[in-house]
C-alpha cells in the first residue's frame, strides 16, 4: 500500500491570475461600500441639522405667537439683542392679573430667551437656539396698517446650523386689543 499520494493528478487549484482577479473585484466591491456609506453618513447629519433649525424657527414663532395672541401692549424693538416685549395678563391662581412683561432677546451665539417679570418675580427660558440676528432675514415688525389688520404682526425668524439655513415668516394677530 503506497502512504503517498500524487496530489498533481486530477486536482485543480487556483492560478495567481485567478486569485489577483478575485482579490480585485473584492477590493472594488469594499471600495463602493465605504463609499456608500459614507454619503449615507453625509446626508444623514444633513438631513438633521435641516430638522434641527426647522425646529427651532418653529419653537420660537410658536413662544412669540404665544405671548403676542394674548398681550395687551405689543412693543417691536428690533434693537442689536432684543426683538420684542409685550405686556400681559397672567393666570395668577385665582385670577387673571395684568403687569406681566416678557421679553424676547436673542444672544450673539444665536440663544432665543424669554424673560418674564410679574408679581412672582423674574423667570428666563431658552426657547430657540441657532437664530441669527441681528440679521436682515429676522425681525418683528407692525404689520399692514389695514383697519382689518390693525393689530397683526410680522415675525420672520432665520436660523443656522451646520451648514443648514431655514427662514420663515409668520403673521401673528393679537387678540386682545391695546
Amino acid at each position: 500500500m503506497n502512504m503517498f499520494i500524487n496530489r498533481n493528478k486530477g486536482q485543480h487549484g487556483f492560478t495567481l491570475m485567478e486569485l489577483l482577479v478575485t482579490v480585485g473585484i473584492l477590493g472594488v466591491i469594499a471600495g463602493t461600500m465605504a463609499l456608500t456609506f459614507s454619503l449615507a453618513a453625509n446626508i444623514t447629519r444633513t438631513d438633521s441639522a435641516q430638522s434641527i433649525v426647522l425646529s427651532q424657527v418653529h419653537q420660537g414663532a410658536a413662544w412669540i405667537t404665544r405671548d403676542v395672541q394674548s398681550a395687551t401692549i405689543v412693543i417691536p424693538v428690533n434693537s442689536p439683542t432684543r426683538l420684542l416685549s409685550v405686556h400681559r395678563f397672567i393666570w395668577n391662581g385665582a385670577a387673571f392679573e395684568s403687569g406681566a412683561q416678557i421679553h424676547y432677546d436673542i444672544s450673539s451665539n444665536g440663544n432665543m430667551t424669554r424673560t418674564q417679570s410679574d408679581s412672582r418675580g423674574t423667570r428666563v427660558l431658552q426657547v430657540a437656539q441657532y437664530i441669527s440676528y441681528p440679521d436682515p432675514d429676522t425681525y418683528f415688525v407692525k404689520g399692514p396698517s389695514t383697519v382689518s389688520e390693525n393689530n397683526t404682526y410680522i415675525l420672520k425668524l432665520n436660523a443656522s446650523y451646520g451648514g443648514s439655513s431655514f427662514n420663515a415668516q409668520y403673521k401673528i394677530a393679537q387678540k386682545v386689543t391695546q
